[in-house]
């Protein structure tokens, strides 16, 4: 995947790159419309879905009018890691990050020459997380996944994790880390000669 996120260019001259944003939060419109209608969706709250950006949940044909008011050529799309939920029952997170993924696939397949995207997945359950990862790779379209840092303090080289990374590696999956605000580097790690 070609990157750039400097200078906008014309694409239209082949002997340049198109402009990729890799980093684009998409609150999903059926959680706006849950909240709306419920105040909740799969037990999330409004808090959630960074509804105080507008932006985030607008029609993809508006956010391809605002890609090409900044010469960005290809959004590289994921919802907020609010919606990964590893502490909540990996059925229900499983559910979350499928809808999540479809509507997300949705636009990806609606507008391929103007977004790609990296999937969520279920972490704290490793073959659910695989099987998600796999879908979203072969059925869906995504490039990768995106991911937290932890999940519920435990980070991503236990042993647990090795057959998620090897499916990964096998898929051909980009991994894009996205911190949260419970994060590890909050309070380091004591591993690896890292001061606490």
């Amino acid at each position: 995947m070609y990157l750039a996120l400097c200078n906008p260019v014309d694409t239209h001259d082949s002997d340049l790159m198109p402009v990729i944003d890799i980093h684009n939060h998409v609150t999903p419109r059926r959680f706006v419309d849950a909240i709306e209608r419920e105040g909740s969706w799969h037990t999330l709250g409004p808090d959630v879905g960074e509804l105080h950006i507008p932006k985030f949940s607008i029609a993809p044909k508006e956010r391809i009018v605002e890609m090409d008011s900044m010469g960005v050529d290809i959004h590289c799309l994921t919802v907020n890691t609010g919606f990964f939920r590893y502490d909540l029952d990996a059925g229900l997170a499983r559910t979350i990050a499928d809808e999540s993924n479809d509507e997300l696939a949705g636009m990806m397949r609606d507008h391929p020459d103007r977004f790609t995207g990296l999937a969520s997945v279920p972490l704290q359950d490793v073959p659910a997380a695989i099987d998600v990862m796999a879908r979203a790779m072969s059925d869906q379209g995504f490039r990768g996944i995106t991911i937290g840092d932890h999940v519920n303090g435990i980070t991503f080289d236990d042993p647990r994790f090795t057959p998620f990374w090897q499916a990964v590696e096998e898929l051909g999956a980009v991994v894009f880390f996205h911190q949260c605000s419970s994060t590890v580097v909050e309070g380091r790690t004591t591993r690896y000669g890292l001061p606490t």
